[in-house]
This record gives C-alpha cells, sequence and structure tokens, in this order.
C-alpha cells in the first residue's frame, strides 16, 4: 500500500491532493448473558403486545451458521446435532441481519396460550422488526453477533387493520433492542492472526510491542533450517494499524509480520458503564 500510495501522488497523479482517511473497523454487538426479566413492548395504538427473550448463542452453533454462509437447507437437523431440542430447531423462525447472519429468531410461544393462527398472521412483521433489530444495534448502530431471541407470545388484536405492519413492525424492533439490553451488552471487534518472523535476540522487542497493543503470543516455534523464530500472535484490528512498521523499525528490518483475520472477540469494558 506505501508503494501505490507513492506512485499514486508521485508518479501518476501531479495534480491533484490525495488524503487518506484516519483508518477505521467494522465493530459488532452481543450480550454475554440471559435477559434479567422479559421484555414486552405495546404497539403505538396499545392494541398489540409483545413478549420476548435473549439469550447467548452457543459458540458452536454461530460457528455453524457462519460456515453455511446463508445455506439454511436441513439447518433443523444439523441444530438438533449441536444440542438444540427438536422443538426449538423446529420453531426457527429467522435468522439475521441476513440468511447468513448469526443471529436467531425462535418462537417459544406456547399453543395452549395463544392464538397460533393470528400469530402466524403477524410472523413476517415481527421478523421484518428482528432483522432491522439486528442489523442495527442499539448500542452503536452497528449489527448484532450471536445473539438468540425468543418469542414469548403477546396479545394481537382481533381486527386485522389494527395489527398491521407499521404497528408490529417497529414493536418488534424495540422489544429485540429491550431484551438485548437487559442482557449484559458488550461490544464485539474483530482478532486478526499474525505471524512474526524474527531472530531469537529480537523476541524481548517484540514481547514489548504486542504488550502495548493488547496483543498475545499464542504459539511459539524455531523455524527449522534458519535462525529464526516464527511466532503467532493475536492482535486486535484496532490495535494493528502500525503494527507492522513498528515491528520493523524497532528490530531494525530484521523482523517479517503477516496478517489476517481469525475471529470476532468481546472487547472489554462494559459500553453502559457511565463512569468511564
Amino acid at each position: 500500500m506505501d508503494q501505490v500510495m507513492h506512485d499514486i501522488r508521485n508518479v501518476f497523479n501531479h495534480e491533484l491532493e490525495v488524503r487518506l482517511s484516519e483508518p477505521f473497523i467494522k465493530i459488532a454487538e452481543t450480550i454475554c448473558d440471559t435477559s434479567s426479566v422479559k421484555a414486552q413492548c405495546e404497539t403505538p395504538n396499545g392494541k398489540n403486545k409483545l413478549t420476548m427473550l435473549a439469550k447467548p448463542l452457543e459458540k458452536n452453533v454461530s460457528q455453524h451458521l457462519e460456515m453455511r454462509a446463508g445455506d439454511l437447507l436441513g439447518i433443523e437437523s444439523s441444530l438438533e446435532q449441536l444440542g438444540w431440542d427438536a422443538l426449538s430447531a423446529n420453531n426457527v423462525w429467522a435468522f439475521g441481519p441476513q440468511d447468513a447472519g448469526t443471529n436467531v429468531l425462535v418462537d417459544y410461544s406456547l399453543d395452549f396460550e395463544m392464538d397460533k393462527p393470528k400469530v402466524g398472521m403477524v410472523k413476517n412483521s415481527i421478523v421484518q422488526g428482528f432483522k432491522w433489530a439486528t442489523r442495527e444495534g442499539p448500542l452503536s448502530d452497528e449489527p448484532m453477533k450471536n445473539v438468540s431471541f425468543h418469542f414469548l407470545g403477546g396479545l394481537f388484536a382481533d381486527e386485522p387493520i389494527y395489527r398491521g405492519g407499521g404497528q408490529i413492525i417497529p414493536t418488534s424492533r424495540r422489544v429485540c433492542y429491550s431484551s438485548f439490553l437487559l442482557g449484559n451488552p458488550r461490544i464485539m471487534e474483530p482478532v486478526n492472526k499474525a505471524e512474526i518472523l524474527c531472530p531469537y535476540d529480537c523476541m524481548e522487542v517484540i514481547q514489548g510491542i504486542l504488550f502495548k497493543r493488547r496483543a498475545h503470543i499464542t504459539h511459539e516455534e524455531p523455524k527449522a533450517g534458519t535462525p529464526h523464530h516464527c511466532v503467532h500472535v493475536e492482535i486486535p484490528v484496532l490495535e494493528s494499524f502500525g503494527f507492522e512498521t513498528d515491528i520493523r523499525t524497532q528490530t531494525m528490518g530484521q523482523a517479517m509480520v503477516l496478517q489476517q483475520f481469525d475471529h470476532w472477540a468481546v472487547s472489554p469494558g462494559d459500553p453502559l458503564d457511565k463512569n468511564i
């Protein structure tokens, strides 16, 4: 990139000023606990009410959904194999924000408590509100990840005109937000996997750089047939800007770095803590 920007500025372009923005990353929102209480929201006309609960999605399920990349064929049997009971697996309404998303909306309403035909009529509106909520979370308008929303039921007007999409969709979004905020919300950040090839003499310098950037060594081994060590590191993407330059500068060019995205991790700290 340095070479490309040099060529753009000095070789191909002599009249226009080229500016670069500050680097930025995408983040996501998630929860750490099940909602402390059931969340309930009323529609603006006061004639409908939705009840929902949010809980963290199991790690193995979220990884499975990411690998399927939107292929939902046979998803019920897959969820059962991953530890879900048959009732929950068969009552999955939607995934969000897209079909390949790692947020799930599951119908947990009971037949003897709910008018199921009426629920079927508003199901699409509830799903639209769920997808809207998971696309733009309540903390920072960023997508949600790894959250399971349980629709527990509600009250719906008898007249179709009073339970249309204009009433149900925004209410479904609000009840998703409420249940999410009751579940100890957290910010997630992307984490890179880096491989550093360096002489053993440089290890102390590299460890100092990693400490300042919230990075840590996961594995270290000598490179066979060479005087170098291969160090495997996990580093938050937010801290990776300038990382390679620091490594090259402080090791006098003796170390080389390769980075690639590895996984999402919960960022330290409570985003709702007003003392910070």
